[in-house]
């Protein structure tokens, strides 16, 4: 905490990330963040016994995947491709789910 602290100090005492002691101290600062996190990870690998609970929501954290739409087609059958006729298709699908039809 201290080394980000230290970034921030130079950086707003030079104004410059070009000069040598921001790069210092953005150096150092990194170099303590890496070793935190290794340490970190280190416990919780061998803690994985003990608390399996935590290590999942870790290893879930770390691991991101997108989710993309693929093309839409319309009721005809036409695909779409376009933004604002996708969020009208949708409106219109989700429009005759959620209402009642007497």
């Amino acid at each position: 905490m201290d080394d980000a602290q230290g970034c921030h100090t130079s950086y707003h005492k030079y104004k410059d990330t070009t000069h040598s002691a921001v790069i210092a101290a953005n150096r150092a600062a990194k170099s303590e963040l890496r070793r935190s996190v290794k340490n970190f990870e280190k416990k919780l690998a061998q803690n994985t016994e003990k608390d399996r609970k935590s290590f999942i929501a870790y290893i879930r954290g770390k691991t991101k995947s997108k989710v993309l739409t693929s093309l839409l087609s319309d009721s005809t059958g036409k695909i779409i491709d376009s933004s604002v006729d996708m969020v009208q298709e949708f409106n219109s699908y989700f429009a005759s789910v959620f209402t009642r039809h007497s």
